[in-house]
């Protein structure tokens, strides 16, 4: 049984085309900004300082995440440990504009990376391109993902147990758009508590069978472990001086220590071809 699909038209295409492009320019400026700042709360900060200058109006929701190391992407506002050489920072924004959401993301090093450490970028990186290929009109979820899960294991990595992508519906009112279709990133994965997804076993196979037609949207989003592809939650413990108390802060993180990278696009579905909604080119295709 396929999940039902969100389809768009034409005129949402060019609301999701300048979306992605002011997200992709955010992530530029990211990247760029990366080696001046100290720390990942004056990286957030950086990112959204850029889009409130460069956009026009603000967007309607803004998601910032940004992931050190073993851990995975946390909603920054607390005080982090400092950026140290060599360290692999996962950067992630998120955008909705009037409904039409893109999100992006990329893993880059503070510094230079190590031999292993570059591999696991790249490992990232291909299997993103590798689900942009796989991403066809006529073709179904789990083509996608199996695409995904072969070019990492096929670069001596592990796709990670925590963590998916998703279409995208077009929506005035809701700006979670989870309720769509899961793009996971493996055909092998099995929802497990301690991973702390929201999916069950049924969602999985769900959404492997759906159908990809002209007019989706979505947001393939590979996560590649370095080690095992196990994932435990782990607490952040924040001290509060205003009200004189902590706050224990839930995190997820790998669950050998071993560094983790992600990658992410939002594209579009045309009858031909498959547009790369947040490459910062409107005629990128995979």
């Amino acid at each position: 049984m396929s999940a039902a699909p969100y389809t768009a038209n034409e005129s949402d295409l060019a609301r999701f085309r300048a979306t992605g492009r002011w997200a992709a320019d955010a992530l530029r400026h990211a990247r760029q900004g990366l080696a001046a700042c100290e720390d990942a709360v004056q990286l957030a900060a950086l990112i959204k300082r850029h889009i409130r200058c460069m956009m026009p109006a603000q967007p309607r929701w803004l998601s910032v995440g940004i992931g050190v190391n073993e851990r995975y992407l946390n909603h920054v506002w607390y005080s982090p440990a400092p950026f140290r050489a060599g360290d692999l920072v996962t950067i992630e924004v998120g955008l909705d504009v009037a409904g039409y959401y893109t999100e992006t993301a990329e893993t880059v090093a503070w510094g230079t990376p190590s031999r292993c450490d570059r591999e696991l970028i790249e490992a990232a990186g291909a299997a993103l391109a590798a689900g942009i290929r796989a991403a066809m009109a006529g073709s179904r979820v789990r083509n996608i993902s199996s695409a995904i899960e072969s070019a990492v294991v096929d670069r001596g990595f592990r796709v990670s147990m925590f963590g998916a992508g998703h279409a995208i519906r077009v929506d005035s009112a809701a700006m979670d758009n989870r309720s769509a279709p899961l793009i996971p990133n493996s055909v092998a994965i099995r929802p497990r508590p301690n991973h702390g997804n929201r999916w069950s076993g049924e969602d999985l196979e769900t959404s492997w069978g759906t159908r990809l037609d002209p007019g989706m949207c979505l947001a393939l989003e590979p996560l590649v472990n370095g080690g095992t592809a196990e994932v435990q939650q782990g607490l952040e413990s924040v001290e509060l001086t205003e009200i004189g108390g902590r706050l224990h802060l839930p995190f997820r993180q790998t669950a050998d220590g071993a560094k983790t990278a992600k990658f992410a696009h939002t594209v579009y579905l045309l009858a031909d071809r498959t547009a790369v909604l947040t490459a910062g080119d409107d005629d990128a295709a995979g």
